[in-house]
């Protein structure tokens, strides 16, 4: 491992605040960091603080490193595990040259401007990145032994090299010149033994053509400058021929006058090959990438401990008493820990486990068998290489049932394949698909879908129904999706911070969380209608209609000209169970709903016709996919929409029976990608709900939500599912949704509104506060 600390220096009239990111394990930040800590002032000049606590954290990050087992210290900044010392680089050298696989960690620290100009940032951000490390040796040598074995084509492999080597501090293995003026003899290092003891340390500025090719113009007393080449220079006046002349030389000079050494007479200190591999190579640094893993997710414990003195550094009363920084009062009480390790008072009240990091939900009793169907729309049945690829996705499932979901024996695996029209053909008979599968109790059923939703749609219902007959835990899920991200599974193929890696885990993750909830509880598909709901519903929504309207992007690029999808669906009966639905096609730049207007009136024409002619009193509008930056406009235009619906409908239906001239409204705006995760607070929520927050939990006063002029009347989040887990790693797995009212005419108060939004939900039977 090779870590530095830099430190980037602004104005002096910054103040201080701590924020540490680790970039490896995004689900690790620091909290309760907000505020800033103002009037940073030292008992020295203005640098003084800044470079103290730089060096000290270069003293204290050695600290956490030398008390690892795993870790041998090189050189100063320099470290490698003790494993990787023993054992060679998955690529083949000659004797010359060993390259071992070792890991850079930079650390950087850099002063932001925060808010007024008395306000500052100081952000420690922490980058880990595996690497080949290179013992001492001869440039020449290592470069021709590279170009030699490493396997990859000639482009590459020069254009990493040269990116290494023009950030590289060598030595130079030769003296210029003897005081006598006459040449001197020199030798290729091969040792240390070799070097000078006066040897010139050298910055590599630029790479040239190779020493038969790179020629410089030579001056002689007396004489006209001849151009001479490199090879020909160390051969004519220093008695010495190049090993290598067809490797480039390397400037050692600045821009003004160039100063080219062949790179055989250069000498390189142990020191990491890349800190930023090449992409090009990820072959060859798969391995590394692989042994890396565990050295990175170690190094995060270390940071997670908040007992540990990087830590403790962090906090204000440390700093203060370190480097003699003084704080405004309101910035002394700041303490910082780790989300999942919370402070020290509340964690010994509460019995809280710290945990490192959050998995999925484990599986209570390991299924002893995973079946997998594949369903296809259309007559014609897989194709072998179909097959190939489904199942090597699987397999990579299976590995990711046993890490996340913490499966003790690796289950049989079994595969079927078949087609939706099979499925919807056969029914219940005994040719049905279906009927392949023996219901057990220690069986777990996936199936893949792979066709338009249109097609999946009735064999879906068929397929639902016989699990829940059955009692068989089925987990669904999209074959085209499931494949592309299965293939990014294995961690350590394309590098330590690819953002399709780590979708392929939070993929994976969701599928063995509903795997995790169908085994435990056998959670049906299909959901029973709770008739106690039904009726507050009733009460609670008479003479009201239910609207859902969502608008959904055709575009998958920017480039792409494909419309969007305007779709609204509305409530026709008054249990709430029987829905009617429209939708029209627009362009894609358009925020609102075009054709609400039109669609609407179809709809609140066929509802008049369920209840005698009678339109509703009162509608409630739920609308989806709404940004904050459009509240106002959309609701503006839709709510004017809404209501010429309803007066053009009135208008040419004269019989139509009204309560009022317009209906009472209430627009609520929701979106399902809510940022903010609750987690048990160790009462009494925390012992019924198995340290994770129940379904139907409403959360409508936060703390963290700022009091200021706001686009909507009130706002509140809702738990939608449940998720049983046994240890504080799984809190969080649950989908919150965050419901902003826009605008509220109806009489119903605010707990009304929440109450009646999660009886719509068909998982929440309950709600908390």
């Amino acid at each position: 491992m090779f870590f530095d600390i830099t430190h980037q220096p602004k104005s002096s009239e910054e103040g201080t605040n701590f924020r540490i990111r680790v970039l490896r394990q995004p689900d690790v930040k620091f909290d309760n960091l907000a505020k800033s800590l103002q009037n940073c002032e030292c008992s020295g000049t203005s640098e003084c603080s800044a470079q103290d606590c730089v060096h000290t954290l270069n003293i204290l990050l050695r600290s956490v490193l030398s008390q690892s087992e795993g870790w041998f210290c090189v050189n100063k900044n320099l470290w490698l595990s003790k494993e990787a010392m023993s054992i060679d680089a998955e690529v083949k050298t000659s004797q010359h040259v060993k390259l071992h696989d070792g890991m850079t960690f930079s650390i950087d620290l850099v002063e932001k401007k925060c808010g007024s100009p008395s306000d500052r940032k100081l952000m420690l951000t922490v980058s880990p990145r595996p690497t080949l490390f290179v013992e001492a040796c001869n440039l020449g040598v290592f470069y021709a032994d590279y170009i030699d074995n490493f396997q990859e084509d000639a482009a590459n492999k020069v254009k990493a090299l040269r990116s290494f080597i023009k950030r590289l501090e060598v030595t130079q293995a030769y003296k210029p010149s003897r005081d006598d003026g006459a040449p001197r003899i020199i030798r290729t290092p091969q040792s240390p033994g070799d070097l000078p003891s006066n040897a010139r340390r050298r910055q590599i500025v630029s790479l040239g053509q190779s020493a038969t090719e790179q020629k410089f113009k030579l001056d002689e007393a007396g004489m006209a400058a001849e151009e001479i080449s490199v090879s020909c220079y160390f051969e004519q006046y220093y008695g010495y021929k190049l090993r290598f002349p067809n490797l480039p030389v390397v400037n050692v000079g600045d821009s003004a006058k160039k100063i080219w050494i062949p790179m055989e007479l250069l000498w390189v200190k142990e020191q990491p090959v890349f800190k930023f591999p090449p992409l090009q190579m990820k072959d060859g640094f798969k391995s590394i990438h692989m042994k890396c893993e565990e050295s990175i997710r170690n190094f995060d414990a270390n940071l997670s401990d908040k007992h540990r003195k990087v830590v403790k550094l962090l906090n204000p009363t440390l700093l203060k008493d370190a480097f003699g920084i003084t704080f405004k009062s309101e910035a002394e009480n700041i303490t910082a820990y780790f989300v999942d390790s919370p402070p020290e008072g509340p964690r010994e009240k509460r019995g809280h486990v710290k945990e490192k990091r959050i998995k999925a939900p484990k599986f209570a009793d390991s299924p002893q068998m995973v079946r997998f169907l594949a369903l296809k729309s259309g007559f014609e049945r897989h194709t072998r290489k179909e097959q190939e690829v489904f199942e090597e996705a699987c397999k990579k499932l299976l590995v990711a049932f046993r890490t996340e979901g913490s499966l003790c024996d690796e289950p049989k695996a079994a595969y079927d394949y078949d087609t939706f029209h099979s499925v919807l053909r056969a029914g219940d008979n005994a040719e049905s698909p279906l009927k392949r599968f023996s219901p057990k109790s220690d069986m777990l059923l996936l199936i893949g879908l792979d066709g338009a939703k249109e097609e999946q749609a009735d064999a879906l219902a068929r397929i639902r129904c016989w699990c829940d007959k059955n009692n068989v835990p089925t987990v669904f899920f999209g074959v085209q999706k499931f494949q592309e991200n299965m293939k990014h599974w294995e961690r350590g193929e394309k590098g330590t911070n690819v953002p399709e890696i780590r979708q392929a885990v939070g993929y994976a993750r969701a599928l063995i969380t509903k795997a995790v909830h169908r085994c435990a509880g056998r959670v049906p598909s299909t959901q029973e209608i709770n008739l106690a709901d039904l009726e507050d519903l009733k009460k609670l929504l008479k003479e009201t209609m239910v609207v859902g309207a969502s608008l959904v992007s055709g575009q998958s690029d920017p480039s792409d000209d494909l419309p969007s999808i305007a779709a609204v669906t509305t409530s026709l009966g008054d249990h709430f169970v029987q829905y009617q639905g429209r939708f029209r096609l627009q362009k894609s730049e358009q925020k609102t709903i075009v054709n609400l207007s039109d669609m609407l009136k179809e709809m609140l024409a066929e509802y008049a016709q369920a209840h005698g002619n009678r339109l509703p009193e009162s509608i409630l509008y739920l609308r989806e996919s709404i940004s904050k930056n459009h509240f106002h406009l959309i609701r503006n235009d839709e709510i004017r929409k809404i209501a010429d619906a309803f007066n053009e409908l009135c208008t040419q239906k004269p019989q139509l029976v009204v309560s009022n001239a317009a209906p009472n409204i209430t627009f609520i705006a929701l979106s399902k990608r809510a940022k903010p995760r609750f987690f048990p607070d160790g009462d009494i929520i925390a012992r019924l709900t198995a340290k994770n927050l129940k379904e139907g939990i409403v959360v409508d006063t936060m703390d963290i939500q700022a009091q200021t002029a706001k686009g909507w009347e009130f706002d509140f989040h809702l738990q939608s599912h449940s998720n049983s887990c046994d240890s504080a790693k799984q809190c969080g797995f649950i989908s919150n949704t965050h419901y902003y009212v826009l605008k509220h005419e109806n009489r119903w108060s605010q707990e009304e509104v929440e109450r009646i939004v999660s009886l719509t939900l068909p998982n929440s039977g309950l709600l908390w506060h």
